[in-house]
């Protein structure tokens, strides 16, 4: 930036925590360049993700467990797709045909 007489104007910004001092407790700087906040930061640990758990509110953490409830049943389903696709549950399904035709089996 310039000033009206064209000399370069450097401007500094004061930290976000002397701004909005509750932005303290969720931001943490991790190295002079980063800075990681509360809901932004990239998580790469379950660590991580814990303890980002268990700062949310509770209509955060039961809109999360509904998300998550849906993924979980996503990839069972893509696994026994998968496993049905390879073979895999091809023997288990011969011995339950086997058991449903000499009546080894009961009504539910």
């Amino acid at each position: 930036m310039t000033s009206r007489s064209g000399a370069a104007v450097r401007f500094s910004a004061p930290p976000a925590s002397a701004v909005i001092p509750a932005l303290a407790a969720d931001i943490a700087p991790t190295s002079p360049t980063k800075v990681r906040c509360r809901y932004n930061a990239p998580m790469s640990t379950a660590t991580e993700i814990e303890r980002a758990i268990e700062r949310l509110s509770p209509e955060e953490l039961a809109r999360l467990r509904a998300s998550f409830a849906a993924f979980d049943g996503d990839q069972w389903d893509r696994q026994v797709q998968a496993d049905a696709t390879t073979g895999r549950l091809d023997a288990l399904a011969d011995e339950a045909l086997s058991d449903l035709r000499e009546g080894r089996c009961n009504d539910l």
